[in-house]
Order: structure tokens, then C-alpha cells, then sequence
């Protein structure tokens, strides 16, 4: 407001809006990285190669630089992940100093060697409750965020509660493991407590007013943790997102997520397990060690959100770092001087960031950013009614929080007096989308004639469902296309996908067949519609009001 004012120029749109919190989200993604080079360093792996097949996944190209709970999650289980390696690493090196200066003490053989042995017992760090602080913010800011932050930080807490336990200490190793998870709590709560109250100060009715006179009640707090937990407890609100097989996990969203390192990191696991099992007991491998940490930390995530029935492959966003550390450098296997893991994970990466990042649900944004530039003559009510698209979001609309007839003009918004109503009706039945849009309009009608108030409603739909809404609305419909975006394809409508590949006589030829295959292009794009009422028969509103 101030640079519009005094300078003229009008920084913010949707464009800025979209892009300022990207940039943002790719600055906090270079957090990944550091933290995997930093764990390298710390246990002398090499991380030129797990650096180089992070930074070619496209993972990190495309879901990172997105504002995703899951995104920030991956972050925070990185960063986590890395102050558990630490204090693992630096728990060892004190521990053996410790041994060490022990040992020396009882051979000493003079009480001037002992007393200068017990000074250097005092010049060894203390290690018991390293990085507790930080550690317990992670947590409980990691749980706000998405309480399924629980399945992946588990391990790692898991792995600083136990480190360093041994027999010699004054203490049992059962009391100093609960000595720190005693510790640990209240850091947990205590920031928990924080950032309820801010989020019930900027989203709730909380006011500092009401904390002042002890005049707030239970609505007046917003706990997200809680709301998330309840709601995902109510079976219907499960299955309305898309309920999944316990497999979909390890058989779907593994490969699409990590393409030829999938079945590596599986075959690793396995192959982890039969060693525990059937190996002599001097040659199994460590439980202590950094590779059961990365190990334990990717694989029970996968098992416990295998649990859940709502699958989708960026909840396993997190295990990222873990799999890069265990695998990154089983794809550099040779064959004849010739590395295929290593090409096949290169292309897989390719092709998949150019599905997700450019085509793949693509004109979402960009039909937003339409929307809000659109001329509605200030209307005060515009329905938006999407089908077959993501979950549109609101801060491209451009919308103020409180619109209005008075008051000061806002630059940046386009339609400062218009109220966009939005009707996401996901992978619903065209039918219903029809059923939808005539109760809509009808009400539209209603409260023009009864308010003088008058509400347009725009239809955004995938372009090559066009001509079967047309076949099925007939004339109870006007609709009017007022803009496309393309490419844009929307997996779950492909399946009303109609190809023609035939020419007027039905025919089909080498000019056909070309046109077609253009024509079959054009219908990868997202439509915006401006949709009126035709003419609805009897039949058809009797349908309406038993389905209403």
C-alpha cells in the first residue's frame, strides 16, 4: 500500500504471491542438503555422491519448492535426523574418552598422576542431554505441523534417548533413558503451549483482551494437532479423500516417489534383516550405528502410514534424506564401465519432473490467477465450481479477507467488492457437477430477486470434459468459455478421455489421424466457464430437489 501510494507501482499479485513463498520454500530446501553433507562429514561418507542423486531427484526439484505440510516436514525430519547423528557421533567419542580416562586412572600409580587424569576427566564435554532444546522445538513444532510427524520422529528420538547408555555410569541405563525423556517433555509442551496460542490469536477468536480478563472458552482456541486427529478419526472424512489398499505405499508411491531406488532401498532393508537374523552373533551388523538410524527412521514411517487408509505418495516425503544416505551409492554399480542404475535414475527424474512440475494438475495456478483478473462488474457472490482438478487455493484469488462495499481500495485486488465462493467437488460424478451448478444458479436467481443481490458462477473444468458435460446438460445449460490453460492433465478424469483420430465421414486417414492427434492435444488444458441457466425441464428439476 505504502509503494502504491507514494510511488505509483504495484508490486503484489498473484504472480508475486505465488512466487515470494516458493522462494522461500527453495531457500529452506537447501537445508537438505547441508544437513546430509554435514552427516557425510561427521561419518566420512561420501557425499559427492549422495549430494549429486539428492540434488537430481525430483523430489527436491519440484515437491520441495512447494509450500506443502509434507515439504516443511521433510525439512524438519532432515534437521532432526542430522542433531541425532551429531550427538550420536560426538556420545561415542566422549564415551571412549571416558573408558579411556578410567583406564589410565586405575593404572595410575601416584596421587599426582591421578589428580592430573581427574583433571582431564573435567575437560570432556558433557554429552547426556546434547542438542535437547533444539531437539525438543523440532518436535513439537514437527507435530503442529502434521502430527504424523510422530512415525518419523520416533527413530531418531528413540536412537538419543539410548545413545551412550552403559554400566559403568552412577545411573542404570533405564534411569538415565527416562532422565531425558523427562527433560525432553516440558521443552515439548512448553513450546506446544506457544504455538497454540499464536494460532489461536491469528486464526481463532482468541484476543489478548480476553487473556488479560480470563475471559476466553474452549471455542475461542485452535488446536490444529487435535482438529487433524478427530478428523482424520471419522471414517467418511477418510474415505471422501480416496481410501487405498495397505500396499499402495511400498508398491506405488515408493517407486513413484524414488523410481530405480525403490527397490533398492527394499532389497537393502531385507537384506539388513536376514543378516540380523542368520548371521553369526560376532558378524551382525550394529544396532547403534548411524546406518540402523537411516534405516529404522525410512522403513517405520512406511509401515505405520501403511496403516492409515489415505495413501498418497508425498506423505513419504521425509524418508528422502534416510534412503539417500543408505543408498546413493548402490547406483554407481558398474557393468562393463557403464553405470545403468545410475542413467535409469537420471531419466527417471527427467520425465517425472517434467510430469509433476509442468503438466501434471499444471493449469491449477494459472486458471487462479486468470480468475482473479477477471472484470465481474462488481457482483457481490462468484460461485467457482472446480471438477476434476486439486484443491484450489484461495490466496491467488486475491480476495480481501473482509470484502466490501466502502473503505479503501486495495491495489492488488482486481475485485475488491466480490465474495468468490468456492465448490471443490474433486473426482465427483459429471452428474452431480450438473445437479451442483443447477442449485446454484437457482440460487443465484432467488437472491437477486428477493436482495437485488446478483451471483455469477464460473465452472472450471479439464477441457476434454467438455463434450460429454455437453451431451449430459443439454439445454438446461448456457455455458460460455471464457478461458484455457494448457498443458494440464488431470489423471483422474482420464479415464472419459475420448481420442479422434476419424474425419467427418468416419473414415480414418493419415490427415486424420494428424489432426486428431492435435486436436486430442488441446484437450490436455483446464477451461474456466461462465455458466447461466437454460432451460430445465420439469423432469430435471424434480431430480434436483430429490437428490437436494
Amino acid at each position: 500500500m505504502y509503494v502504491h501510494n507514494n510511488l505509483g507501482i504495484n508490486i503484489l499479485g498473484p504472480y508475486i504471491i505465488q512466487l515470494v513463498p516458493r522462494i522461500i520454500m527453495l531457500i529452506m530446501s537447501f537445508s537438505v542438503d547441508f544437513m546430509i553433507y554435514q552427516i557425510c562429514k561427521l561419518y566420512k561418507h561420501s557425499y559427492n555422491q549422495c549430494l549429486t542423486t539428492l540434488a537430481s531427484s525430483y523430489i527436491m526439484l519440484v515437491y520441495s519448492t512447494r509450500t506443502f505440510s509434507n515439504t516443511l516436514e521433510l525439512f524438519l525430519t532432515s534437521l532432526l535426523l542430522y542433531l541425532v547423528a551429531h550427538t550420536m557421533k560426538r556420545t561415542d567419542e566422549t564415551v571412549y574418552l571416558q573408558e579411556l580416562v578410567q583406564n589410565s586412572y586405575k593404572q595410575a600409580d601416584t596421587v599426582r598422576d591421578k589428580v592430573n587424569i581427574q583433571k582431564k576427566r573435567k575437560l570432556i564435554p558433557p554429552h547426556d542431554f546434547k542438542y535437547i532444546i533444539p531437539i525438543g522445538i523440532i518436535c513439537a513444532v514437527g507435530f503442529f505441523n502434521r502430527p504424523t510427524f510422530v512415525f518419523f520422529a520416533f527413530t531418531p528420538l528413540f536412537f538419543w534417548f539410548q545413545r551412550g547408555i552403559s554400566t559403568n555410569s552412577m545411573f542404570t541405563p533405564f534411569q538415565i533413558f527416562n532422565f531425558r525423556i523427562a527433560l525432553m517433555i516440558p521443552i515439548i509442551l512448553l513450546t506446544g503451549g506457544l504455538l497454540l496460542l499464536t494460532d489461536s490469536l491469528y486464526y481463532g477468536q482468541l484476543t489478548p483482551h480476553k487473556l488479560w480478563h480470563l475471559t476466553m472458552d474452549w471455542q475461542d482456541w485452535k488446536n490444529a494437532p487435535f482438529n487433524f486427529i478427530m478428523y482424520n478419526l471419522v471414517p467418511g472424512n477418510v474415505a471422501s479423500h480416496g481410501v487405498h489398499p495397505h500396499y499402495t505405499h511400498l508398491l506405488v508411491n515408493l517407486p513413484i516417489l524414488l523410481g530405480p531406488l525403490a527397490p533398492i532401498f527394499v532389497l537393502t532393508v531385507i537384506n539388513w534383516f536376514c543378516d540380523i537374523l542368520y548371521m553369526q552373533w560376532k558378524d551382525k551388523p550394529g544396532v547403534r550405528t548411524i546406518f540402523s538410524l537411516t534405516l529404522f527412521s525410512a522403513s517405520l514411517p512406511i509401515i505405520g502410514l501403511s496403516v492409515v487408509k489415505h495413501q498418497e505418495a508425498r506423505f513419504l516425503l521425509p524418508i528422502m534424506p534416510c534412503v539417500i544416505l543408505m543408498c546413493a551409492h548402490k547406483l554407481r554399480w558398474k557393468m562393463n564401465g557403464w553405470r545403468p542404475l545410475l542413467t535409469l535414475w537420471y531419466a527417471f527424474n527427467i520425465l517425472a519432473a517434467v510430469w509433476f512440475g509442468f503438466i501434471h494438475q499444471a493449469g491449477v495456478l494459472p486458471i487462479q490467477r486468470q480468475i482473479s483478473r477477471l472484470e465481474h462488474g462488481g457482483v457481490p457472490y462468484v460461485n467457482l465450481v472446480y471438477s476434476h482438478t486439486y484443491m484450489p487455493p484461495r490466496l491467488p484469488l486475491m480476495q480481501p479477507m473482509h470484502p466490501h462495499a466502502g473503505g479503501p481500495t486495495l491495489p492488488y485486488c482486481s475485485n475488491p467488492k466480490t465474495k468468490y465462493l468456492v465448490h471443490d467437488l474433486g473426482s465427483s460424478d459429471l452428474s452431480l457437477v450438473h445437479n451442483r451448478l443447477l442449485a446454484l444458479i437457482s440460487r443465484g436467481d432467488y437472491i437477486y430477486k428477493t436482495q437485488k443481490k446478483a451471483m455469477h458462477t464460473l465452472l472450471v473444468i479439464p477441457t476434454h470434459l467438455l463434450q460429454p458435460f455437453h451431451r449430459l446438460v443439454k439445454n438446461s445449460l448456457h455455458i460460455h468459455l471464457l478461458h484455457s490453460h494448457g498443458p494440464h492433465v488431470s489423471v483422474e478424469a482420464l479415464g472419459r478421455f475420448e481420442p479422434v483420430y476419424w474425419d467427418g465421414e468416419g473414415e480414418v486417414t493419415t490427415l486424420s489421424v494428424v489432426f486428431g492427434a492435435i486436436y486430442s492435444l488441446q484437450q490436455f488444458s483446464l477451461s474456466v466457464l461462465n455458466v447461466t441457466m437454460g432451460h430445465v425441464s420439469t423432469v430435471e428439476m424434480g431430480q434436483l430437489d430429490n437428490k437436494s
